[in-house]
């Protein structure tokens, strides 16, 4: 592909992006869809917030409980609560442990179990709520206008349940279906019960079942005749409503540090990580112990000019290039003497050569002779000083 083409072809990609963010975003564009969560923060017809509402304005304390049920013993044993579970999401269903913590959270507290999602809980109490694939029914024990419903409550008569859904991980939760005082049937319909009041024989605390939590969302609360009844359920009954709010997706959010730190604390395998880092730390920190005094740095000073032309002149004395110093003494001259035009294009030895054919000073024969005498290779370590000499009187007599 060319690289025009491909120009052209991203333009155009990012005028469609931009086009259809301009879509989404204009005013009066797609609505967005409705919660359908049954939450005490979603104010929707489908949300729960009116019963909290309502339950506030008639004195009744309530508490959003966002924490996970195993938090539940936190709150401490206080009378006269009542614990709230309406369908939870089925993207974060009740789990095998959190069954087992409501239901001790129940030896001491009332409950209101409502909805399909509740059906692990439900059991427990000897009840399921089934649902109906035909058209909803109308309900039976409340004024008009009457609710309409699509589940039942249907009786398990299992004694003892038993979840094993987490066994990898976790023990199988046994729930003992308790004894009750009394069973008294509040709501039903055409396909059975869909809201029963069960008192506990053992600790005389209430159980509300109801079918389906539709009953208790916004719209129905305010449409039919399930709100008056449902709050007369709840208010005067007890001081303190909690509502679960977990399974509605409304759980605290944390960071990946602090989700890391409580499980190390609470893991075996934690506590190796800790000991592990412990010991690492241990290591680090004595073997980083210096033991006697600090040793003293080495100072290091440069050589001086001087220094480095007697290094200079011992290794020319070791390598026999007395000849290349005194070439380099002559070209020195050279460069100074000679005309632009013979710069670098001469041989020393004829440079000194020509000179001396040329002279007509007399003042210039000896240094001249010095040098047309040490042109001759192999020349000892004393010529240097004698070609120096005869340079510098060169320079002084022919320097412009």
């Amino acid at each position: 592909m060319q690289t025009r083409t491909e120009v052209l072809v991203g333009l155009a990609s990012l005028a469609a992006l931009l086009g259809a963010v301009a879509l989404a975003t204009r005013e009066g564009g797609t609505v967005a869809a409705p919660d359908l969560r049954p939450s005490t923060f979603v104010s929707d017809p489908a949300g729960a917030e009116g019963l909290l509402d309502a339950l506030n304005r008639l004195g009744v304390a309530t508490r959003r409980f966002r924490d996970r049920p195993t938090r539940l013993a936190a709150l401490g044993d206080s009378a006269g609560r009542m614990l709230v579970i309406l369908d939870p999401d089925p993207s974060q269903p009740l789990s095998a442990p959190e069954v087992a913590a409501i239901f001790r959270f129940s030896s001491h507290a009332d409950l209101l179990l409502a909805g399909t999602g509740a059906n692990p809980l439900l059991r427990c109490f000897g009840y399921e709520a089934k649902r109906s694939l035909f058209d909803s029914v109308r309900v039976v024990g409340t004024d008009e206008p009457v609710p309409r419903t699509d589940a039942a409550l249907v009786e398990t008569h299992q004694p003892v349940v038993m979840d094993t859904s987490r066994i990898a991980d976790f023990a199988p939760v046994t729930c003992k279906v308790p004894a009750y005082r009394s069973a008294v049937t509040l709501l039903t319909s055409a396909r059975g019960p869909v809201a029963v009041r069960l008192v506990r024989q053992d600790n005389g605390h209430t159980v509300l079942l109801i079918a389906d939590a539709g009953l208790l969302r916004n719209a129905t609360l305010r449409n039919t005749a399930a709100g008056p009844f449902v709050l007369g359920l709840i208010a005067g009954q007890d001081r303190e409503v909690i509502f679960d709010e977990f399974h509605h997706g409304y759980g605290r959010s944390g960071s990946l540090l602090s989700a890391s730190l409580a499980w190390s604390r609470q893991s075996p395998w934690g506590w190796i990580v800790w000991q592990l880092v412990v010991v690492a730390t241990l290591a680090l920190v004595f073997g980083a112990v210096r033991f006697g005094p600090a040793v003293a740095g080495i100072s290091r000073r440069r050589r001086s000019s001087l220094e480095h032309v007697h290094a200079l002149a011992n290794a020319l004395s070791a390598a026999h290039g007395h000849d290349q110093a005194i070439a380099a003494l002559v070209r020195g001259l050279q460069r100074r003497l000679a005309p632009t035009a013979l710069r670098g294009r001469t041989d020393w030895r004829e440079w000194v050569h020509h000179l001396a054919a040329r002279n007509t000073s007399p003042g210039l024969d000896a240094p001249l002779a010095t040098l047309e005498s040490l042109t001759t290779p192999g020349q000892p370590a004393a010529s240097v000083l004698r070609a120096a000499g005869a340079v510098e009187e060169l320079w002084q007599k022919l320097r412009p």
